[in-house]
């Protein structure tokens, strides 16, 4: 038997996860916290195999343009 939970790609309410619902639970933490710290490294180390490297990964909060720069500036 084949299951599946339908994705609703409108907007209006969506289902939510539990998981999701309690992580919006949790308190903020700053940017510039050593909690903050923990959390982008270990995402970090996430990406890493998903990218298949183990070199530095960079997480870049930016637009589309700058990112394209960065990469450019990179190869040079």
């Amino acid at each position: 038997m084949y299951y599946y939970e339908p994705l609703l790609l409108t907007p209006g309410p969506t289902p939510v996860p539990d998981e999701i619902t309690h992580a919006l639970n949790l308190s903020m933490i700053g940017h510039r916290s050593s909690d903050f710290e923990a959390v982008a490294e270990e995402a970090f180390n996430h990406l890493k195999p998903m990218f298949g490297t183990k070199n530095k990964v960079m997480i870049l909060t930016s637009s589309g343009t700058s990112v394209l720069e960065a990469s450019m500036l990179n190869i040079v």
